[in-house]
């Protein structure tokens, strides 16, 4: 029996060994520290798949920051509610400004604006090699951080988005941590 064989079942006993853990975690924890889980769930997320880029290819990118932060502000102002985005986001074009979408095609969407900015900087960066790939990706994380904190009418620059309405659920977060183990 192959290792590929043995993977499905160990896969399907871990997750729900971890589904056992995360609905123990919802009642017997407070929100305060399911918070903390979910943030170290999402850290697992990146993690994960910052071993796929530096781990497998060897090609040690640093850009993961600038890709996570495109994605949850597209996300963030998808799902925003549209009376709020006039007050707090007065430079938003319209075809957002009105624009109140649910949680998962949110998240969908910003993942494939996360992904079109890895394409466009992609193509000169992953020209390089070695510790000229890693500085131009940390260039890409400082031009993405510039550009959030500068563009206020947008992005509300340092203050960053408040007032979003709380749908991610330590759930959403296992599941999601569940499919990048499987992928990856």
């Amino acid at each position: 029996m192959s290792e590929r064989d043995t993977f499905l079942p160990k896969f399907a006993v871990l997750a729900i060994i971890g589904s056992g853990l995360v609905f123990w975690e919802r009642s017997v924890l407070d929100p305060y520290a399911l918070s903390i889980v979910m943030f170290v769930g999402i850290n697992i997320i990146l993690a994960v798949s910052l071993n796929i880029s530096n781990g497998f290819t060897g090609l040690f990118s640093l850009g993961h920051p600038a890709f996570m932060t495109v994605s949850g502000y597209m996300t963030a102002i998808l799902v925003m509610p549209a009376a709020r985005k006039g007050l707090m986001l007065p430079d938003l074009p319209l075809f957002l400004a009105g624009q109140e979408w649910s949680f998962l095609p949110t998240l969908l969407c910003g993942g494939l604006l996360s992904a079109l900015v890895a394409v466009i900087a992609g193509f000169p960066v992953l020209r390089l090699r070695g510790h000229y790939l890693a500085v131009a990706t940390l260039g890409l994380i400082f031009i993405i951080h510039s550009l959030a904190v500068n563009l206020d009418g947008i992005t509300r620059g340092a203050l960053g988005l408040s007032g979003l309405p709380a749908h991610t659920t330590l759930w959403w977060v296992y599941g999601f941590v569940l499919l990048t183990l499987f992928v990856c």
